[in-house]
């Protein structure tokens, strides 16, 4: 039961890093888009 505990906090301080990660990526992806289309967009 212990060691069952200690694997589930050993495998969420190893997604959580992953989960920030990803949505840091993809809000970065987002803005850099978004960012783009603004200028191209502005572009005469």
């Amino acid at each position: 039961m212990i060691k069952a505990i200690s694997d589930l906090q050993g495998f969420r301080g190893l997604i959580l890093p992953i989960i920030v990660g990803a949505l840091s990526a993809t809000i970065g992806a987002v803005i850099t888009v978004a960012a783009k289309m603004l200028l191209i967009g502005n572009s005469p």
